[in-house]
């Protein structure tokens, strides 16, 4: 192996390994829960240590969640940004922080867009039971609206960090062979796939069945703010509105 084939092996190494560390951090400190009935859910780590600043105040279970989204930022895209800008000392455009192919991406923008009508027909009980998240935005059309903003930080960084900082850092080159592609946008699928357990099945099966068309559609465009950001956004919305309906 040469000098040069040596260095890029060791960086996919480096990705792949820093992106399951960061989502194991993720999941004791976000993810890992107890359940308190059908509708809520403690996450253990934020209870343990804010916990006693609440003393039993029921808001804890909005603030959780903002949490949980200001945590997948930090983990997801911040230290990914910090690690491509000052340890690789790449462009951040090679990892699409970009607007890329537009043509393609908004003609795959406008697709996302057309069919997510389709998403409001879905009726699936444990959805219900999931979402929204929070129980407490209910009845309350303003803060419905500022969690599902700040819900935006939460799908940054799920995106960047497993479309975008994974499958770019990965891929490493222009020119792959469909082997490869297939290879990075399959690892890319397994591990949302596996960062989805513990969800209704529905969505479960859905992470599995679009995570290749997402990676996909992220490494052709050459960017993670669209389609794929945007259009894994307004699902998340979606997903919010439709049990209230």
């Amino acid at each position: 192996m040469n000098k040069s084939n040596e260095i890029i092996t060791k960086k996919r190494i480096f990705v792949l390994v820093s992106v399951i560390l960061l989502t194991i951090l993720y999941y004791f400190t976000c993810l890992y829960y107890e359940r308190v009935d059908a509708d809520t859910k403690n996450i253990v780590f934020f209870h343990w240590l804010f916990g006693p600043l609440f003393g039993g105040n029921p808001w804890i279970d909005f603030w959780q969640y903002i949490w949980q989204f200001f945590m997948a930022f930090l983990l997801f895209f911040i230290v990914p940004l910090c690690i491509i800008k000052y340890y690789f000392k790449e462009p951040l455009k090679n990892y699409g922080i970009q607007w890329g192919d537009k043509k393609f991406n908004l003609i795959w923008t406008l697709i996302g867009i057309a069919i997510l009508p389709a998403f409001f027909f879905l009726t699936d009980p444990e959805l219900a039971h999931e979402y929204p998240l929070t129980k407490l935005v209910i009845g309350n059309v303003s803060l419905f609206i500022i969690f599902n903003l700040v819900y935006l930080v939460y799908y940054i960084g799920y995106e960047f960090i497993y479309r975008a900082y994974l499958q770019f850092g990965l891929k490493n080159s222009d020119s792959l062979s469909k082997t490869k592609y297939l290879v990075i946008i399959s690892i890319s699928t397994i591990i949302t796939t596996i960062f989805h357990i513990g969800k209704p099945t529905t969505e479960l099966i859905a992470a599995a069945a679009i995570g290749p068309l997402f990676g996909y559609l992220t490494l052709k465009g050459k960017s993670f703010i669209w389609p794929v950001l945007i259009f894994h956004y307004m699902i998340g919305i979606v997903s919010n509105i439709t049990p209230l309906l």
